[in-house]
């Protein structure tokens, strides 16, 4: 089964198409856990009507805001799956993703990761364009990872998870430190929609990312064997200085 944590805050504009995207999976073995993040609009009630309804869907609900790692690992806490994934509540996925994803790692028992391409959509879910994730050699570098992915759990007890202080990276940083010490495999496919719009917290907070970013670098520079890809680093973080 596939575990699926949905963290949001304040999210009630996108969240149904979000749920409705998992909910009309072809693979139907899955768990949803949705961590509302003390939302002030109206996300909680309708997270609530649909766990009513299908009792694949939990929602656990944090009584102040704990931002988006913490909020992972708390809805990972209490997943109970062979495979996991986290989405977005502005974001979806394609009906045939966790088809795809699972079949994928079933085929591979050597590989702990599966990463997908995707599309990006705008506001009105206008499609803009596809988007290639990887190569994953080029993960030391900047993510490129996309958000599409699916990975064994023991993966994220094998890293005991997310970093509450990696706030702005902590997708990137888990990566990472995957990285070292995983097999990661990218799939042709583009099953999920990213969405871009101004409300979005990479849109937001682009300086504290930019910056979050460069001192994740930093950290895992020394990591590096390869003297070419080391040196590129060198340049992404001065550049990030700039």
């Amino acid at each position: 089964m596939i575990s699926i944590v949905l963290p949001t805050y304040n999210g009630d504009r996108y969240i149904r198409q979000s749920i409705d995207s998992i909910v009309g999976q072809t693979l139907q073995e899955w768990e949803l856990i949705i961590v509302d993040d003390a939302s002030t609009d109206q996300t909680a009630e309708i997270a609530e009507k649909y766990s009513m309804k299908d009792k694949r869907i939990r929602v656990i609900h944090n009584t102040e805001n704990k931002k988006l790692p913490e909020s992972l690992n708390i809805g990972f806490a209490d997943a109970v799956g062979d495979f996991y994934t986290w989405t977005s509540d502005d974001n979806a996925y394609r009906a045939d993703a966790f088809e795809i994803m699972q079949n994928a790692l079933d085929r591979n028992r050597d590989v702990d990761i599966v990463f997908c391409d995707y599309t990006i959509i705008d506001s009105k879910d206008y499609m803009i364009c596809d988007m290639v994730a990887g190569p994953i050699e080029e993960l030391p570098l900047e993510n490129t990872m996309g958000a599409c992915f699916l990975y064994r759990k023991e993966v994220h007890s094998g890293l005991s998870g997310y970093d509450t202080n990696k706030f702005l990276v902590e997708d990137y940083d888990f990566w990472l430190r995957a990285y070292w010490k995983y097999h990661f495999l990218h799939l042709d496919e583009a099953p999920y929609y990213y969405r871009v719009h101004a409300s979005t917290l990479t849109a937001r907070r682009k300086k504290e990312i930019s910056d979050a970013t460069k001192k994740l670098l930093c950290e895992n520079i020394q990591k590096i064997s390869d003297e070419e890809l080391k040196q590129r680093v060198r340049q992404k973080i001065e550049k990030l200085s700039e």
